[in-house]
Order: C-alpha cells, then structure tokens, then sequence
C-alpha cells in the first residue's frame, strides 16, 4: 500500500473498528474474543544508528571532465574512491566566500558534483563541509560542487547549491591532480546520462560489477511492532490476508507484509496544522533509531513525490550501487516535527558470503532491449519518458538465511516500475513485481 494513501483507508478502519470492540465489550464477550492481545509488551531497545551525519551524505558523485563534457564517471557511496573523494571534500579549506548568481547548470570544464538527497539544511551537511560553518547560507542543500573553471585554471573552486541561493568560494585543493584524476576516472570508466528529469546515468559501454551472496536476518516482528505503541500490552491484531497482519490500539496502526517482507507505520490521527517550515530530518533519524534503526550505508535520497517536502526517502548501498525497489527503501513522512507515516524494509543485511566479478552490459545494450518493452518509443523518447537505474535486485533464498544480489537495471516511469532488465545478458522481464 503506497504511503501517500495510507490515510483515509486508516480512518475509515479505524472507526469501523471502533463501533465494533465497542459492541463486543458491550456484548461482555471480550475475553473471548480472539481479536484482542492482552499479551505482555516485550521491549525493544534503542539502536546507536543512524546519526544524522550518516545519512547526510552524498548519494552520488558526478564527475565530469574537460577532454570530454559528454561523459561522466559516476561513484556512489560504499566505495573506498566514495571514501576518498569525501575525504579531499572535508579537508579542504575555503576562502573568498561569497554569493554568486544562482544557476541550474554545471559549471563548464573539470567537475565533481556531490548530489544530496531532498531535504538537508547546512548543519546536517555540516560534517561534510567543517569549514562552512562559519559562513552564511540560506536554503536546503542541493548539491556542492567542486570545480576548475574552464575560462580559469588559477583555483579549484567549491560551489554551494541551495534552494534559495548559490555561494561559492576558492579552496587549497592542488588543480593538476585535481584535473588529472578527475580526467582519468572518467576515461577509465565512463557513464552517459540517460534522463535529465531525474539525473539517472547508466554506464556507456560494457563495464564489470560484483554479485554477492549475503546472509540475511530479520528482527523479532513483536517486540519491533510493540516498539511502535505507547501501550503495547493491549493491541489488536488483524489477519488482512495471507501475507498482511495488522496491529492497532485504535489511534496508531502497524502492517507487517510477509511478501513484501516491510513493515509500515502510520498515525492518521495528526492535527492539520500549518507545517514548519524547516524540515527536521533529525527527527527521522530518531525515529528510525527507536524502531530498529537501518542498515549500514543507508543514504538520504532525492524524494519521487516533490509536492511533499516532509518525506524522506532512504536508500542501502553496496559496493557502490543501491539496493532498488520500493520495499528495499526506507520511507518516512514528518509533520511539525512528529513522524506520521513509515515505511521499512525487514531484512537486515549480514556477512558476504560470496562475490563474483559479473558484465555488465552498455548503454547501447540496454537501449537496443528496452525496444522490446516499448517497440514504438524511439531512442530520444525513451530518454525522456523512461527513468533507468542501475541497481541490486535482492532475492531471498527459499528456506535458507540468505539472499542473492544481483546487478539489474530498473526501468520506471512516473515511478511505476515497467520492467527489469537482467545488466548480465540484457534480457527484459515485463509486469514483475519489485523484489
């Protein structure tokens, strides 16, 4: 069930409900009544992660060099050129700074962009960037760029996207081997952009990726259901169907989704006031920290639904490429500082078990497959209408505490998921369900 429309099935649920624990304690039939759980609560402790600094990370880094504007080398987190690129990111210095005209475009010449996910006021990135807080700036955090121009190659320049204002100032980073390596990563591996909608780039030609076998664990459902309840000795619990179990004490509501293997909060009960008008992604974090906490290198994401500026999206990463699919994100909706709805998946990822080196296929590849889901759409319509991502597809093993991940390009539109496409050999499964 989408978050977004949680709300009013809630509502109706909740007071249908209602009129009918009302009619059985009426009855004096509660005790037989096999729909209330007067079972006693089982805590559930406090994780120590996430913190905010890890999740207000970048969750991707564009590079761009000047011998070939066209391409791109993309690094996502999880990585050790991640590590090292946040790292020279950290320690520069910065003088000189100053407000400069806000614009939507790359600098021209040498780049690396560092991409935030929706959200993220300067303190949050704060970690990132120790030496801005001195400096003024206003707005959430789009991006920080760091940059040799192409009429000047005297400095490496950072610039500091916001939603209000752009800053920019020059740092102690050495511009050759700035240049230089920049130039090599995207020579050694280069990525094209494939939708400019969503600034999704998939790589331009035949490169290699890891598959991993991973063990795999889930929490106790209970005591993490029970977590969610100020008074979780006396829950109802409902069987929605085979894979669906709700619980409720009437005001809050918990689904557990067996297939999905997720688990959903929602407390439809909150007051329509006016929200603030500063996002608080601390209180997310918190939140997630007292309900299980997350898996390790999980990232604040760019959010789908840009008309609600309280949701955050989360997404794992490994080895450099995320873990898709809507049951594998973490979702979570903010009002006035008090978490209304979340979303999160079950599985905690463990030990590798195994990693196997695997092809993965180009950009013209995956093109010429994608024909197959939409025959008629041409090249540049695809690139437009269609959103691609390269990404782990997580299977479960049946019967064992393992799960595979495999490398799979995930093809949307609109956020409908339309089609998968194996990145080892190009075959295209159509109608499937997210894994």
């Amino acid at each position: 069930m989408k978050l977004a429309h949680i709300k009013t099935g809630v509502l109706a649920f909740l007071v249908t409900l209602s009129m009918l624990l009302s009619y059985v304690l009426w009855r004096g039939n509660w005790q037989n009544s096999s729909g209330v759980s007067f079972t006693v609560g089982q805590n559930f402790s406090t994780v120590k992660s996430p913190q905010v600094g890890d999740v207000a990370v970048p969750y991707q880094m564009i590079f761009t060099s000047a011998e070939n504007p066209r391409l791109n080398t993309i690094v996502m987190p999880a990585t050790p050129l991640y590590a090292e690129w946040i790292r020279r990111l950290t320690h520069a210095t910065i003088t000189g700074w100053r407000q400069v005209p806000s614009s939507s475009q790359r600098p021209t010449g040498t780049s690396v962009e560092f991409d935030f996910g929706d959200n993220l006021q300067s303190g949050d990135v704060a970690q990132q960037l120790p030496n801005l807080a001195t400096n003024a700036v206003a707005g959430n955090v789009r991006r920080v760029i760091l940059y040799v121009s192409g009429a000047s190659t005297k400095s490496v320049y950072l610039r500091y996207d916001t939603e209000n204002a752009t800053y920019e100032g020059e740092t102690n980073l050495n511009v050759a081997r700035f240049t230089h390596d920049v130039a090599t990563l995207v020579r050694q591996s280069p990525w094209k952009l494939w939708n400019t909608a969503t600034n999704h780039f998939v790589p331009a030609r035949d490169t290699t990726a890891q598959a991993f076998e991973v063990t795999v664990s889930s929490p106790s459902i209970v005591p993490l259901v029970h977590s969610f309840f100020v008074n979780p000795q006396a829950l109802t619990r409902v069987q929605e169907g085979n894979g669906t179990v709700l619980w409720t004490d009437g005001s809050q509501v918990v689904w557990w989704s067996s297939a999905q293997q997720t688990l959903t909060y929602a407390d439809p009960n909150v007051s329509k006031t006016t929200q603030s008008a500063q996002p608080d992604v601390s209180a997310a974090v918190d939140f997630m920290r007292n309900h299980g906490g997350a898996r390790p290198n999980t990232v604040l994401y760019v959010n789908d639904n840009a008309g609600s500026p309280t949701s955050f999206t989360l997404r794992t990463y490994i080895n450099g490429l995320p873990i898709l699919g809507s049951n594998q994100e973490y979702q979570v909706q903010v009002q006035n500082g008090k978490v209304v709805q979340y979303k999160r998946p079950l599985l905690d990822i463990g030990a590798r078990i195994s990693a196997t080196t695997v092809k993965v296929i180009g950009i013209e590849e995956l093109t010429e497959a994608l024909k197959t889901v939409v025959p008629k759409d041409t090249p540049w319509k695809l690139q437009h209408s269609v959103s691609v991502e390269l990404g782990y597809s997580m299977r479960v093993n049946p019967g064992q505490d393992s799960a595979s991940l495999t490398p799979m390009y995930f093809v949307t539109e609109g956020g409908t998921l339309l089609a998968l496409v194996d990145a080892q050999t190009g075959k295209v499964s159509k109608g499937m369900n997210e894994r």
